[in-house]
C-alpha cells in the first residue's frame, strides 16, 4: 500500500472519531422534553406545561393541536438552566379528545406531550380510549438538527471514498 493510500485511510478515520466523539458528546447532552400537568383537562382548565433540555434562553409557540382543534396557547422562553414552566388556560370551545400539546422553537424544531380534555360534566371521569379519537395521525416528526444532518453527510462520504480506495486497491 503506497504512502499516500495509507495517509489517505488514516485521515478518513481520524475524521470519522471526531465527528463520532462530537456528536456523542451533543447526544450526551439528552433531548430537549415537555410535559403536561394534569394531562386530563376539562375546555377552560388549567395546565402547566414545563419543558427540559430545551436550550438556553430560547422562545417557543406553545400550541394545543388535535384532530379537529387547533389553538395557540401563548409563548414560552426558557432559561439559562434550559428550562421553562408556564401556565395556560385551555380554550373553552376546545372539543374533547386527545391532543398534543406542542412546543415549537424558532428553528423550527418540535416537542410534544399528550393532552386528554374530557366534556365539563365528566372533567373527573377517566375518559376511555373507545370515546376519544386518537391524535397520534397528527404528530409531527422530529426534524434532525444541522449537526446530524452534517454527521451523517460526513458519514456517508467518508464511506463512499473509503470503498473506492477498497476497490482500485491494487
Amino acid at each position: 500500500m503506497t504512502t499516500l493510500k495509507r495517509t489517505l485511510i488514516g485521515l478518513i478515520f481520524a475524521l470519522a472519531l471526531v465527528w463520532t466523539l462530537r456528536a456523542a458528546r451533543a447526544f450526551a447532552h439528552g433531548q430537549p422534553e415537555i410535559t403536561v400537568a394534569p394531562d386530563t383537562v376539562a375546555p377552560g382548565g388549567k395546565i402547566t406545561v414545563t419543558g427540559e433540555k430545551m436550550g438556553a434562553n430560547e422562545e417557543f409557540k406553545i400550541t394545543l393541536e388535535g384532530l379537529k382543534f387547533k389553538a395557540e396557547l401563548g409563548d414560552a422562553k426558557s432559561d439559562a438552566d434550559e428550562k421553562f414552566q408556564l401556565q395556560f388556560t385551555i380554550p373553552t370551545g376546545a372539543p374533547e379528545g386527545v391532543y398534543q400539546v406542542k412546543a415549537v422553537g424558532a428553528d423550527g424544531d418540535t416537542v410534544t406531550a399528550e393532552l386528554t380534555i374530557t366534556a365539563k360534566a365528566a372533567a373527573s371521569a377517566e375518559p376511555t380510549e373507545q370515546q376519544m379519537p386518537s391524535a397520534e395521525e397528527d404528530k409531527v416528526p422530529r426534524r434532525r438538527d444541522t449537526n446530524e444532518n452534517i454527521g451523517l453527510f460526513v458519514v456517508a462520504a467518508l464511506s463512499a471514498v473509503v470503498g473506492l480506495i477498497l476497490v482500485r486497491w491494487k
